[in-house]
């Protein structure tokens, strides 16, 4: 089985938030990737 490949780009815009994407090359869909550390402990993806 051929597993998918996933490209993932993005920048950070403070130390606690980064914004970038995340393509799957095989079957050509996307996703948006918002990043917000809340503690050291803690990450929020959406």
């Amino acid at each position: 089985m051929i597993q998918d490949t996933l490209v993932a780009v993005g920048q950070s815009l403070s130390p606690d938030f980064y914004v970038g994407a995340k393509v799957v090359l095989l079957n050509n869909k996307a996703l948006r990737v918002l990043k917000h550390k809340i503690i050291n402990a803690i990450n929020v993806e959406a």
